[in-house]
């Protein structure tokens, strides 16, 4: 994501630092692949709102050419990190056939 702001924010009680590739919780410190941190920062770009499964895709694969399974993944893989849940999500809403939207608070330090 040339050009997007990386600075750390709040997602729920997760702390994320993109610059770092990583996020952290009561002392438990996760490393995120950096297409990952990516898709999470692209998201609290939006927080609350729509993220479109392509804008997503153009966000953070740019050139290369992928399938909306490379993005199911990548998401699925955040949502391991956070610990949450598709089916009740705590953090990240798919929106079927469209995208997804974070709905936890995100909060910028």
């Amino acid at each position: 994501m040339a050009g997007a702001p990386r600075r750390s924010f709040h997602l729920g009680d997760w702390l994320v630092e993109p610059t770092l590739d990583r996020i952290s919780r009561d002392g438990t410190i996760l490393q995120l692949r950096p297409r990952a941190m990516d898709v999470l920062v692209c998201l609290a770009m939006h927080a609350g709102d729509l993220a479109a499964k392509r804008h997503l895709i153009d966000a953070v694969w740019r050139t290369e050419f992928v399938s909306d399974h490379a993005l199911t993944q990548v998401i699925a893989e955040i949502r391991a990190a956070l610990g949450d849940d598709a089916r009740n999500p705590l953090y990240i809403e798919n929106i079927p056939r469209k995208g997804y939207r974070l709905v936890a608070q995100v909060t910028p330090l």
